[in-house]
């Protein structure tokens, strides 16, 4: 995200992400279901909790139901682009918040 509206941005997305509903998929409010198996929702709760013992900046991480395989949306910010969460497509509710200084960048 450029960084002229960087803040601006992360706080309209973390409100955004916090609307979202986790829950089972065959109620129409749920946005984020269960992940597909119980080996990816370890692979990607692993994920986060690297990223947070890296310091990277979790500005939010939402609750999920305590049954099934759910792995809470989460949001992390000021990412360097040679980190792993940047670099690696994870397949779930994780998001990496990258700042540029231009389009260039």
């Amino acid at each position: 995200m450029l960084e002229y509206v960087y803040d601006r941005f992360l706080a309209r997305l973390t409100d955004a992400v916090t609307a979202l509903k986790v829950g089972r998929p065959e109620e129409p409010d749920t946005y984020v279901p269960p992940v597909i198996d119980a080996k990816a929702q370890a692979r990607l709760k692993r994920a986060i909790a690297d990223a947070k013992a890296r310091g990277l900046r979790c500005v939010f991480e939402g609750p999920v139901p305590a049954a099934g395989c759910y792995v809470p949306p989460t949001v992390f910010a000021d990412v360097p682009p040679d980190d792993f969460i940047a670099r690696v497509e994870l397949f779930g509710p994780v998001l990496a918040v990258l700042k540029a200084a231009d389009l260039d960048a």
